[in-house]
C-alpha cells in the first residue's frame, strides 16, 4: 500500500510545490495556444507546407502546358509539312529515295 501511495503522493507533492499565479496561468495558456497555432493541423507550419506544395503544383502545370504546346506544334508539323512526313516515314520504316541503298547492320 505504501508503494502505491508513494508514487502518487510524490507526484502530488511536486505539483503542490508549483505556485500557479494568474500570470503563469496566462503564460501557460498562451504557450498552449501558440503551439496549437504553429504546429496544429491547420497551423502556421501546415499553411506554409500547403503554400509550397501549391507552388510546386503550379510549376508542374506550367511545364505540362509547355509540353502540350510543343506536342501540338509537332502534330501540326507532322500533318501539314510534306517534307517532314517524308523524313519521318523514311526514318520509321527504313524507306529511302528511289536511288538509295539502305543497309541494316545488326
Amino acid at each position: 500500500m505504501n508503494a502505491k501511495r508513494g508514487t502518487f503522493a510524490g507526484f502530488k507533492r511536486r505539483l503542490g510545490k508549483i505556485k500557479v499565479t494568474r500570470g503563469r496561468f496566462y503564460l501557460i495558456g498562451f504557450v498552449i495556444l501558440f503551439f496549437g497555432y504553429v504546429a496544429g493541423s491547420s497551423g502556421f507550419v501546415a499553411q506554409i507546407r500547403l503554400w509550397q506544395e501549391g507552388r510546386q503544383l503550379q510549376k508542374a502545370i506550367e511545364l505540362e502546358q509547355k509540353k502540350k504546346k510543343w506536342m501540338q506544334k509537332e502534330a501540326e508539323s507532322l500533318t501539314n509539312d510534306r517534307n517532314r512526313i517524308k523524313r519521318e516515314a523514311q526514318k520509321e520504316h527504313s524507306l529511302g529515295e528511289p536511288d538509295e541503298i539502305i543497309v541494316h547492320v545488326q
